[in-house]
Parts: C-alpha cells; structure tokens; sequence
C-alpha cells in the first residue's frame, strides 16, 4: 500500500517599492500529477497582476489554463477562500492553479508574513477507506476516518459527506482556517483516486468524453472545446510514498519559493 502526497506552499514577498501597501505572494503546489505555482501581486486591497507556471501536469491543455490567470486582476484581497469563488469562475480555471491562487489572495488578505505549508497525505484504499490528513506548518490539523465518500469521524465530521454541501457545512462549523484546510483535505482525496486510473489514463491519447463523462465541464482541459484538443502528457505521474523524491524540492533546496 502507497499513499498520495501533496505539498502547497505560501511565501510572501515585501513590496518593490519600500513603505508601500502591497506586495505578493508565492504559491507553489506539487502532488503525484501536478507542479503548478502562480505569483500574485497586490495593491494591500485588490489583486493587481498574476503569473503562473505549469511544469507538470496530465493534459496538454493544463499548461493553457495559466493564461486565464490575469482574470483575477482586480479581485478584492479576501480573508476566507470560499470568497475567492464567487468572485471568478473555478471551472474556467485549472483546479489546481485556481486553488493555490485563492490561497494567495487570502494570505496576502489575512496580511501574513512569511512562509505558509501544507501537507497532505491519503493513503491508498482498503476497500473504501483510508485515514487522509492534512498539516499546516508541521502540525496536524485534520485526520478523518473515511469510508467512500463520508467521513465517519472524529468530531464534527463524523458522518459529513465529502460530495454535495460540504463546503457549506465547513463554512458554517469551522473558522476560517479551519475551513480552508478542510478544503484542502477534501480535494486531495478526490485527486488522489487518480492513483488507481494511471494505466489507463496514459493509455488514452486524448480524455474520452464517454471515460470521464463525470469529469466534463469541471476544469479548464475538461471544457468540451478544450477536450476536443487535449492530449495526454503520458508517464508524468510521480510515486511519493517511498520519500525517495521531495515535493517542492527544487523550493526547499533553493531555500526561495519560485526561484
């Protein structure tokens, strides 16, 4: 038995111009199919610029998905991250650039210094479940017992569903951040199902809208226009479990988010 991996890292960034208000944030993102990170600028009010990159990812389509980025231009800098998506539209986006932009906003909106990691594991599935958990800076935040799609505990998740109104019922029983690494936790048990899908993926050439007729419409590469284009980057995923590879070592080595 493996485990899925992922690694999310904020760094921020003082103003170019000594005094001012605004700034940026870094936001770096790594699991077994993705290498994504975005640098997001601000104002110390709204966002006034973000760039992105895509190292490594499944579809062909994915690295395109950066270029809708500059659509967060002008988007208030919020302090919980479900604000983020009622200001864009997170199916436009890659989900996970989406994701680790939001996350930027809100760092800079909370006005945090400094470095900010998340790390999380799903360990493979007996049968339906697995004991996911996320840390924040080192320290255990969340680890549910899963059984399919609910978890079963501990409290005040036991019996939660992960699909439906779960974003709902995080905002309405946990703080702020809290609800974020809730957040975090629940998409990378989804994401991690990919871990059993590889072989068959990678045998495609381009996503089959009969496949993954469930994936269609939820992301940027799974817009029906954008499907029709794709094509599947074949061998990039990568096996994390053994710690033999570090995700975000080139970040941690270098000591530099983004350099």
């Amino acid at each position: 038995m493996g485990a899925y991996h992922r690694r999310i890292l904020l760094d921020t960034r003082p103003p170019l111009v000594e005094g001012s208000s605004g700034g940026s944030v870094v936001a770096e993102l790594e699991d077994d199919f993705h290498r994504f990170g975005v640098t997001l600028h601000h104002d110390g009010t709204v966002v006034t610029a973000v760039e992105g990159h895509a190292d490594r990812t499944p579809w062909s389509t994915c690295e395109e998905a950066v270029g809708v980025l500059p659509d967060f231009a002008g988007m208030p800098l919020f302090t919980r991250h479900s604000e983020v998506g009622r200001w864009a539209r997170p199916r436009e986006h890659c989900t996970h650039l989406f994701d680790i932009t939001g996350l930027a906003v809100v760092h800079a909106g909370r006005g945090r210094m400094g470095r900010r990691t998340y790390d999380i594991e799903v360990p493979d599935r007996e049968g339906e479940a697995t004991r996911p958990s996320v840390e924040r800076d080192g320290e255990l935040v969340f680890r549910w017992d899963v059984d399919g799609s609910v978890i079963r505990g501990p409290a005040p998740f036991a019996e939660v569903a992960l699909r439906g109104a779960f974003l709902s019922w995080a905002e309405e029983h946990l703080d702020e951040e809290g609800a974020e690494a809730a957040m975090l936790l629940r998409r990378a048990i989804d994401t991690s199902i990919g871990r059993g899908m590889q072989d068959v993926l990678d045998a495609m050439d381009r996503p089959n809208p009969d496949s993954l007729v469930m994936m269609e419409g939820a992301c940027y590469s799974f817009q029906r226009v954008n499907m029709r284009r794709a094509r599947r980057n074949k061998g990039m995923a990568r096996d994390f479990t053994s710690g033999d590879g570090r995700l975000l070592a080139d970040v941690d080595v270098q000591g530099e988010a983004g350099s």
